[in-house]
């Protein structure tokens, strides 16, 4: 029962961050296909949201630099080999605790090749 009351805190919480500010994207260039997510929320791996997550997932960040993903899945293929995200697509080369958390999580733009 508390597991699913931090769960519906944490949705909640991601959802103000994301109405209140948004994060800067940079090129996906860099990022091999089978690292990148679509994440609700990009944060820093200190924040309260990360530490309510990791709660969840039932790991501890102490230690953990930069930034983390929150509520992550692997984005749609489309045709021609391309990928969409509906949230915040992300280069993430951390462990994935079932799409919870995931650890070191940056900010990208999908191009529309």
């Amino acid at each position: 029962m508390v597991k699913m009351k931090a769960v519906a805190i944490l949705i909640i919480f991601c959802a103000i961050q994301n109405s209140i500010a948004t994060v800067g994207g940079s090129g996906s260039s860099n990022c091999q296909s089978n690292k990148v997510q679509c994440c609700n929320s990009i944060q820093a791996a200190n924040s309260p949201a990360a530490f309510l997550a990791a709660l969840i997932a039932g790991i501890n960040l102490n230690g953990v630099l930069g930034t983390v993903g929150l509520q992550c899945v692997a984005p749609t293929v489309i045709g021609g080999g391309g990928v969409s995200c509906t949230s915040q697509a992300a280069c993430c080369t951390g462990n994935n605790f079932k799409g919870i958390i995931v650890i070191g999580c940056t900010p990208i733009t999908l191009s529309d090749e």
